[in-house]
């Protein structure tokens, strides 16, 4: 089946996808481990189509582990040391927007768990969302918003060290022409909002500056 997966038709690429998914969920990352290993080789490809087919496969089975316990240790494994740099690589902006979209959306997908991996280089990750978030596609800058969102509902110490840059594009998000990355935007100041107990009103008194916009 994976000899199928690189055909040179789309619908045949994309069912094979579709049940590559189906078979991962079914059984699950502990008695299929080399498929991760497979589609992060397979995103190494220089045929767009073929790299945006398996970033599609790679945000279906993401989604999965995100939801189903069973397959958490994937998140602490070595073929994330080979698909996270190769993601951060299909960032760039140069690229199809099709690709940075779904490239930056596995990667907020790994906000969830933040593996050692993700952590290591969480410098690239935000300096992607930063540059993303100026995109011309509207979809490439909904996904660097929800990035931004992720990371701040589940490590508010990471936005808090990029405040002041984070800040300042997500009120450009607030006002985007695009109501589907304005309204990614309200969630975020509605969880930024949301202080811990003790938290100090650091993060609040930094905002200050920017109502004004």
């Amino acid at each position: 089946m994976l000899e199928t997966f690189d055909d040179e038709t789309s619908f045949i690429r994309r069912t094979v996808s579709n049940v590559i998914t189906a078979l991962f969920t079914v059984l699950g990352y502990k008695n299929w481990p080399e498929i991760i290993k497979f589609l992060s080789e397979n995103l190494q490809k220089d045929d767009a189509d073929i790299v945006e087919t398996t970033l599609d496969c790679v945000s279906k089975i993401l989604e999965d582990i995100r939801t189903n316990s069973e397959n958490i240790e994937f998140f602490d494994d070595d073929p994330l040391n080979q698909l996270i740099p190769r993601l951060i690589q299909l960032c760039n902006p140069v690229l199809p927007w099709k690709i940075k979209a779904l490239a930056i959306y596995i990667l907020n997908l790994f906000s969830f768990a933040m593996p050692p991996i993700f952590l290591a280089n969480m410098n690239n990750y935000f300096e992607i969302l930063f540059i993303s978030s100026q995109d011309q596609n509207a979809l490439v800058r909904q996904r660097a918003c929800e990035g931004f969102l992720e990371v701040l509902e589940r490590r508010k110490d990471l936005i808090t060290a990029n405040l002041d840059k984070v800040l300042e594009r997500v009120v450009a998000f607030t006002m985007d022409s695009d109501n589907a990355v304005a309204k990614v935007a309200c969630r975020f100041w509605n969880e930024f909002l949301i202080l811990e107990q003790d938290e100090p009103y650091d993060r609040i008194e930094a905002l200050k500056k920017y109502l004004h916009m």
